[in-house]
């Protein structure tokens, strides 16, 4: 069970695929910079703009397709 709201998805799986895909390493550090640029942003922002880079990474990873649905509701519900 996930908690209500996700922060953070980090598995050994998706540290590994990051340091494996030079990638998606780069297309997750440049969101991440870019995101913090924005002083105004706030934690909802946040988990929704970075929500479709993590959604790439987690699937490289060891996430069924449901675990990644619910991660990516809990992150963008909007989205």
């Amino acid at each position: 069970m996930l908690p209500a709201r996700s922060t953070c998805a980090t598995t050994s799986q998706s540290v590994e695929v990051l340091r494996q895909r030079a990638d998606l390493r780069e297309s997750y550090g440049a969101v991440k910079l870019a995101l913090a640029a924005d002083p105004s942003m706030d934690i909802d922002t946040y988990l929704a703009r970075k929500s479709a880079v993590l959604q790439d990474v987690l699937a490289c990873a060891d996430l069924t397709a449901a675990e990644l649905a619910e991660i990516r509701r809990l992150n963008d519900p909007e989205g």
